[in-house]
């Protein structure tokens, strides 16, 4: 990186919840999860960059459900990027966040609100976190001046199904932040899917797909017999001719 690149304000987060620590067999994990992070951060960076937008909601599979662990997850995201980095990662520490991450045998979830220092007279950080909580009717567990952490654990007896509750999440982010006028609300052909990311969401099938125009359908020609032959090569050279 440059030494001479000067971190922007929107970057520098106070009060941010502390890391926990981690043992030797979690270590592995983390590993794999500051990765998924900061690869996600660049890809939220990018689609926030095409949409115009200051607010994003996004899964993360790498946590596994693990509230310290999502943490991490969202600290890669903001990790600090130069101008002119080879590897970029994280890249999105300037951009509003509603992070959830599951168990793989949804035992249970964890979510983080995220809204940058310069950011907050325009998103409301508890407000935002407030909504998601209650939508999913979990727990906080931390919080600080950035960002706010929770969870909830699946409760059959409680009313509390964690393969429901995780697009309760979803559509409690968006409403409040469609609500507070964060948010684009949805036109008549769009959906929150193409909006909310997470693990499937690949940022450079869609940029491919936008670079490379459809073929055209065409009506498939028809055969020609052999009386058909002069009539057609005429056909050809004329057509030709007219498209010039």
């Amino acid at each position: 990186s440059s030494a001479a690149f000067a971190v922007p304000a929107h970057y520098i987060i106070m009060a941010e919840i502390p890391s926990k620590e981690f043992d030797a067999k979690q270590e592995k994990a983390l590993k794999k999860v500051t990765k998924a992070g900061g690869k996600r951060g660049v890809e939220i960076e990018g689609a926030a960059d095409m949409g115009g937008l200051h607010c994003f909601s996004t899964y993360i599979e790498e946590p596994n459900g693990d509230e310290w662990l999502l943490l991490e997850a969202l600290k890669a995201m903001n990790i600090v990027c130069a101008p002119d980095e080879e590897e970029r990662k994280g890249c999105s520490g300037h951009i509003c966040k509603s992070v959830y991450s599951t168990h793989v045998e949804n035992k249970h979830m964890s979510y983080i609100v995220y809204v940058p220092k310069d950011q907050q007279e325009k998103v409301d950080l508890k407000g935002w976190f407030e909504a998601v909580n209650k939508a999913v009717m979990g727990d906080k567990v931390a919080e600080a001046e950035t960002m706010i952490l929770g969870k909830v654990a699946n409760d059959p007896d409680a009313g509390k199904f964690i393969l429901k509750l995780k697009d309760e999440f979803q559509a409690a982010s968006l409403q409040y932040l469609r609500s507070t006028g964060n948010f684009p609300e949805a036109g008549a052909d769009d959906s929150d899917d193409e909006m909310v990311f997470g693990d499937d969401f690949d940022c450079d099938a869609l940029e491919d797909q936008a670079a490379e125009p459809a073929e055209p359908e065409v009506i498939p020609s028809k055969e020609f017999d052999a009386k058909q032959e002069k009539a057609l090569k005429k056909v050809t050279k004329a057509g030709g001719k007219r498209g010039v």
